[in-house]
């Protein structure tokens, strides 16, 4: 039995980043943040452990599993400080390839659809689906209603 560690295993990502940071060509594709390793708080480094396991989930699951990968990192990214982002992006490859980063990690960026679901949640209970809002309630707007996805737009996809 080999005793050398399986740099693929979600638990080692530290020790596959730092040989990913030693072989010319992997260093290539990190984004290693300015300050390096050497910024991450205890948080950091915990949130970063269970991001692993999320891509590895994603790699090994089905539709479903990937799904809650993908919704899994959404929700830890927060954990992490905005500048450590660059190794949760970079751990995508540790479970699967260098190209598969480009395409997931806007999967787990907010973006106006996740404004679109927050809005929904604030408005959830308060008016159904093509309800209308009073047009006093969105200023410079002349229509005598508003439709929830309307307001939306208004918005900016912002709640």
């Amino acid at each position: 039995m080999s005793r050398a560690k399986d740099l693929n295993a979600p638990e080692n990502w530290l020790a596959w980043y730092r040989a990913c940071s030693a072989d010319e060509w992997s260093s290539k594709h990190l984004r290693v943040p300015i300050g390096g390793l050497a910024m991450l708080t205890g948080q950091d480094t915990r949130t970063l452990g269970a991001i692993a396991h999320c891509w590895s989930l994603y790699a090994r699951s089905d539709q479903a599993g990937q799904s809650g990968a993908l919704a899994a990192v959404r929700a830890l990214l927060p954990a992490l400080q905005a500048k450590c982002h660059g190794f949760a992006r970079s751990l995508i490859a540790q479970s699967l390839d260098w190209s598969d980063m480009d395409r997931l990690w806007p999967l787990v960026q907010p973006g106006p659809d996740a404004a679109r679901e927050r809005a929904e949640r604030f408005f959830e209970g308060r008016l159904g689906k093509g309800e209308h809002l009073h047009p006093a309630i969105v200023s410079g707007r002349s229509a005598t209603s508003i439709t929830l996805p309307e307001l939306i737009e208004l918005l900016g996809g912002a709640p």
